[in-house]
């Protein structure tokens, strides 16, 4: 729906905002990045100009734009903090809090209660975090199982779990893992097919994946364990 651009001109991380409206990331070569929102007419309006973002590190959900900025420490040189920030697409107003380790892959619970990241400490030790989505303060850390590097975890739609691509020592892997209990289940084995960004949609896990050589949109059945592709495109999804 976007419109030819005559320099060039990517967009990343796509959200459905409502019937009308899509939210994306704006870089453009003769541009800084910029957030912007855009209607079924391909117009675009921009809505904001982050700073550094973190990779994997923008979501939009409940008419907010969460994402995480790396910042460097103003007394050290060779040392960052995470600074997340939420911005209301309906008021306009931009709230802040900063972490000193390295956080990353915001995520909304569907119940609008938890905001849940994956947060690194200076020993290379993983946690997933969560916050209140309101105010950020801490509501549980609970380490990784066997300190698994959890990429873009997201909520399921029903009960407090989450679904991550999850990268060991064997590969990677899709994986279900509950916070409140600590208690993962491999989904699928461990591989080294590149996969990312699951999501959650009745009984189906959907999800990118590089294992026909090419990446596109593969849907693991829940119930079955059995795996389908869904698109296949000839450059990728």
């Amino acid at each position: 729906i976007t419109k030819e651009n005559s320099n060039y001109t990517s967009y990343s991380y796509p959200y459905y905002v409502n019937d009308t409206t899509f939210f994306a990331v704006k870089n453009s070569i003769n541009d800084i990045q910029r957030f912007v929102l855009i209607n079924a007419k391909g117009r675009e309006k921009t809505i904001f100009s982050p700073g550094y973002i973190s990779e994997e590190s923008v979501n939009v959900a409940d008419n907010r734009v969460f994402w995480i900025e790396r910042k460097p420490d103003p007394r050290w040189a060779n040392q960052e903090f995470s600074l997340l920030r939420i911005y209301n697409l309906r008021s306009g107003k931009l709230f802040e809090k900063r972490f000193k380790d390295k956080i990353y892959a915001p995520s909304l619970s569907f119940d609008r209660q938890y905001l849940s990241f994956v947060r690194v400490d200076d020993k290379n030790d993983f946690f997933i975090l969560i916050v209140s989505p309101d105010n950020g303060k801490i509501i549980k850390e609970v380490p990784t199982p066997q300190n698994l590097l959890f990429i873009a975890p997201t909520w399921a739609e029903k009960d407090n779990i989450l679904y991550s691509v999850v990268l060991g020592s064997k590969g990677k892997s899709l994986v279900k893992f509950d916070p409140f209990s600590n208690k993962m289940s491999l989904l699928l084995p461990f591989s080294h097919n590149d996969l990312n960004r699951p999501v959650q949609k009745d009984k189906y896990l959907y999800f990118n994946s590089s294992q026909s050589g090419i990446d596109n949109v593969y849907a693991l059945n829940l119930i079955e364990n059995k795996t389908y592709q869904v698109t296949s495109s000839r450059f990728g999804t």
